[in-house]
């Protein structure tokens, strides 16, 4: 039987257990669950704001992407209409992105086409010279469109945009202002000068009109008129117009005094010019016309003495032009001899002629040549004649050498020295020389310009001649009519003369040419007048105005100015030689 274990004691004494704090172990689970929950906390702010961050892009990107165009928020019927084009909300952080994206990009689309349209509002202000109550309406109309439509949809953006528009607008207005006030101060200017040059217009007439009814009333209205002078020129402010106009108002009436008796005495030159010199040579009235006497009486000592001179050029001038009419009938009378001599040439070159209407050329000659009439007459009715070897000699060699002339053929026939058929004969050698002659120097111009035979009449892409063309035709032309009146003219010579001339006219040309270049580049560049045209020189005296009020206004232009000065100098002398 197994034996049974007790249990006794060793004798080994046990340790006491440790007690628990129960406080203590609560507290520290307390810090921990608080720990642990800031943590969570900040996680889900964290979270929540990276949510945020990029709600607000994408609203943002989305708003700016689907803002309402100016056209449709400008075109929508009301407010609520342009609210609603808007996207985006008040209720969430998206929503309240895009709108706000959307309200800028829509405030900065209508600031920039505001800008645009009060820009262009100013420019044709500035062009139509509008009146500034006008140019404020269309401005104000601007801004209070465009900024009423931006505070139908946002108050406050709609504020902000109609200040910076206000500003743009003030801008512009003021700007006008300042142009609409120079404008009328130009204008009364003008009008002011305008009213200075009428009154010194009127002079001659005024003073031929007032000199007849005495010399108090010509002085009297002499008076008047300088009294209007000086008060137009006074409104100017310009002491240096008021000096200016007052030197010429002066010379005016001097000038129409000293034209009054010039023209007076070309209404008689001997009688009248003989009463103004005894008249102001003795200080006796001589002169019958009164207003003419009046005036005369009225001249100053230097204005006496270009009396006498227009008294004497108007004399000489009468003089001229009677010596000139009667060069004018000379020219006529041997021009229509020469072409009857061409005539009776061609009728003793062909022979067959009829003799009655050789008879009758030779009729009208001798009223016009009664020596070279007689020639011909000997030439083609008076029989006999032997070639005489010396004589025969002498004519070849003047032929061979181009001096042959018809002269010394009817010189010869006259003197019996030649046959008649032999004074035929060398007709025809003066014929074909001249011809030949005319031949070569045709070619010799045509060799200067490049021009070949062919082709001379063919038209060019505008249709017309080329330049070249129209030069040799011209050459032509004149040399006919050159060896009309001077049938002994040498033909290349006279080639030379023409081609020189052709050579200075192409420089001439040339140099208006370059200069029309200069002034187009400065026109269009600097004056802002690329349309107008400057073919006369009336358009390029406007240019130089403009160019002298761009230059009061920048100093910067004043090299330019002075190559356009040069440039239309130069067209001017030109275009002048040209027309000469």
């Amino acid at each position: 039987m197994a034996r049974s274990l007790e249990y006794r004691p060793l004798g080994v004494g046990i340790a006491s257990l440790p007690g628990v704090n129960f406080v203590a172990t609560g507290t520290a689970q307390a810090r921990v669950a608080s720990t642990i929950a800031q943590s969570l906390d900040q996680m889900s702010r964290f979270a929540f704001q990276q949510y945020e961050t990029q709600a607000k892009i994408e609203g943002a990107e989305f708003g700016a992407a689907n803002a309402p165009s100016v056209v449709d928020l400008i075109k929508a019927e009301d407010a609520e209409a342009r609210k609603a084009l808007l996207p985006g909300s008040t209720e969430t952080v998206r929503g309240r992105a895009e709108r706000q994206a959307a309200l800028n990009t829509v405030a900065a689309n209508l600031e920039i086409t505001a800008r645009d349209a009060i820009k262009q509002i100013a420019v044709e202000g500035h062009v139509n010279f509008t009146s500034v109550v006008d140019l404020q309406n269309q401005i104000d109309g601007v801004i209070n469109g465009f900024s009423g439509a931006m505070t139908d949809v946002d108050p406050a953006t709609g504020a902000k945009l109609r200040l910076g528009l206000s500003t743009i607008g003030n801008t512009a207005y003021t700007t006008h202002v300042k142009m609409m006030a120079t404008k009328a101060e130009d204008q009364a200017k003008y009008l002011s000068a305008k009213g200075v040059d009428q009154i010194i217009d009127d002079i001659p007439g005024m003073i031929f009109t007032t000199a007849a009814k005495g010399p108090d009333e010509m002085g009297a209205h002499i008076l008047k008129q300088k009294e209007k002078l000086i008060k137009f020129a006074n409104e100017t402010e310009d002491a240096t117009f008021l000096t200016s106009s007052l030197a010429n108002f002066d010379k005016a009436v001097s000038d129409a005094k000293i034209n009054a008796i010039g023209e007076y005495v070309l209404r008689d030159p001997l009688k009248n010019s003989q009463e103004i010199f005894n008249t102001l040579k003795t200080g006796k009235m001589k002169i019958t016309d009164n207003g003419i006497a009046t005036i005369a009486m009225s001249l100053n000592s230097e204005e006496r003495l270009e009396a006498f001179k227009r008294s004497n050029t108007a004399i000489n001038d009468v003089y001229a032009r009677e010596t000139q009419q009667d060069a004018r009938i000379d020219r006529q009378r041997k021009t229509a001899a020469r072409d009857l001599e061409t005539d009776l040439t061609g009728f003793l070159i062909d022979g067959g002629a009829d003799d009655d209407v050789v008879r009758a050329k030779i009729v009208e000659l001798r009223n016009l040549d009664p020596d070279k009439a007689s020639k011909f007459n000997d030439a083609y009715f008076v029989k006999g004649g032997n070639d005489d070897p010396d004589t025969l000699l002498l004519l070849d060699q003047k032929g061979m050498d181009r001096f042959l002339t018809t002269t010394d053929i009817l010189d010869a026939r006259a003197a019996r020295k030649i046959t008649l058929e032999s004074a035929r004969k060398y007709l025809t050698v003066i014929k074909t020389n001249r011809s030949s002659a005319r031949k070569e120097a045709i070619d010799k111009i045509k060799m200067s310009l490049g021009v070949p035979d062919i082709g001379m009449m063919t038209l060019d892409a505008s249709g017309e001649r080329s330049e070249a063309a129209k030069f040799v035709m011209q050459g032509m032309v004149e040399l006919d009519a050159a060896l009309r009146i001077t049938p002994s003219l040498d033909p290349m010579t006279w080639a030379d003369g023409f081609i020189e001339k052709g050579n200075v006219q192409k420089r001439l040309k040339d140099g208006i040419s370059s200069a029309l270049s200069t002034i187009n580049k400065i026109k269009n560049s600097q004056l802002r007048m690329g349309g107008e045209k400057i073919d006369t020189n009336e358009a390029l005296d406007a240019v130089i105005l403009k160019s002298s009020g761009v230059l009061e206004d920048n100093q910067n232009h004043q090299n330019n100015h002075n190559k356009l000065l040069d440039a239309i100098a130069i067209v001017k002398r030109n275009r002048a030689a040209l027309e000469q």
